[in-house]
């Protein structure tokens, strides 16, 4: 007994690395309305529909696989559009401005310690000498 939801031996299963859907969803009824029996004819019907329409998909294949039916998997990256890349550039240069940020602060952060150290042996060497100095001699 063969399985229904299992893909035909020796066919070809396209899979979205980012877990997005390959095709626009076709508005219909809700499958929640419907009976299973209308349920199956509807799933039936778009079945029918989607393997006779054609397609065209770009992108980069990051994963081949066959599965134990002989389906070959190719799993797909899509491109990137113009939105998407010009995403990736405002992400970057936003990580850019935190490493300065970060890069900035840290070497705030060397120099006020430097500068805090030198005031402190500075207030060190200043009270050392006044001690050091001779006591002033009381004459009576």
């Amino acid at each position: 007994m063969r399985k229904i939801n299992s893909p035909p031996p020796g066919g070809v299963l396209l899979i979205s690395d980012e877990n997005k859907p390959l095709v626009d969803s076709i508005p219909g009824a809700s499958f929640n309305e419907l009976s299973p029996l209308q349920r199956w004819q509807e799933l039936q019907r778009l079945s029918n529909l989607l393997i006779n329409t054609p397609f065209n998909i770009e992108g980069v294949i990051t994963s081949l696989s066959v599965d134990a039916n002989g389906t070959l998997q190719i799993v797909l990256h899509e491109e990137p559009n113009a939105k998407v890349v010009s995403q990736y550039i405002r992400s970057a240069i936003f990580i850019l401005f935190l490493l300065v940020c970060a890069l900035l602060n840290g070497s705030l952060i060397v120099l006020r310690v430097l500068n805090n150290k030198k005031r402190l042996r500075n207030i060190t060497e200043y009270y050392d000498k006044c001690f050091e100095a001779n006591p002033p001699s009381y004459r009576r």
